[in-house]
């Protein structure tokens, strides 16, 4: 089976792919080495400054932004919200406690027994 490429417009974010985009929310799927905001060290190479820049379509002094809702690690890919406007932010994050969570893991060898749960760090 072939594998479909999304195509990349003129302003589209790089490392992140657009699933969902309307007036309150934009959906992407991170690339896993990707931070999702700044820190001290690192501003630019984040999913929030791509894509603030994609929802400003290039223009620096556009007022359109992005609100972050939740975050994931940088070495791990998935699916990040963010808000459109602080107030779907706010109800976002306001419901963000219910929101079921899956994880997908793949690993290297045969597990010792067929179910169970593995606990450790990332790295």
């Amino acid at each position: 089976m072939q594998e479909k490429k999304k195509k990349r417009g003129k302003h589209q974010p790089k490392g992140l792919i657009i699933l969902h985009e309307d007036r309150d929310v934009v959906v992407v799927d991170k690339a896993p080495g990707l931070l999702t905001m700044g820190t001290d060290r690192e501003k630019v190479e984040t999913a929030y400054y791509r894509l603030t820049d994609y929802v400003r379509k290039g223009n620096p002094k556009s007022r359109e932004r992005v609100y972050i809702v939740h975050r994931l690690d940088r070495e791990v890919s998935g699916i990040l919200v963010f808000a459109r406007s602080l107030a779907a932010k706010n109800a976002l994050q306001d419901q963000w406690a219910g929101v079921q969570k899956h994880y997908l893991a793949l690993v290297h060898g045969v597990p010792p027994q067929a179910e169970g749960t593995f606990s450790s760090y990332l790295v």
